[in-house]
């Protein structure tokens, strides 16, 4: 129980991260003269934060007792 604890506590830290990549791409798709690269460079960016997300979730899905895989889950779809 304690892996799945910590696994939670990282996924606490990894949706903080995700959603600071996701408001700098906001931001930058609301200039109007955006630099193409810079976005790029901050969609690769948001992308490894979305698979590191989307990874830990599977992790701690994995792990659950087959009881709180629903409520689990519900949590993850949410975030999506």
């Amino acid at each position: 129980m304690a892996n799945i604890e910590a696994l939670k506590k990282s996924r606490k830290n990894e949706r903080a991260a995700f959603t600071k990549a996701s408001n700098r791409v906001e931001e930058l798709i609301a200039l109007e003269d955006v630099d193409i690269c810079e976005l790029e460079a901050e969609l690769n960016v948001f992308k490894g934060k979305v698979d590191r997300l989307e990874n830990t979730h599977s992790n701690i899905l994995e792990l659950l007792p087959e009881k709180d895989y629903d409520a689990e889950f519900e949590i993850v779809e949410d975030f999506r």
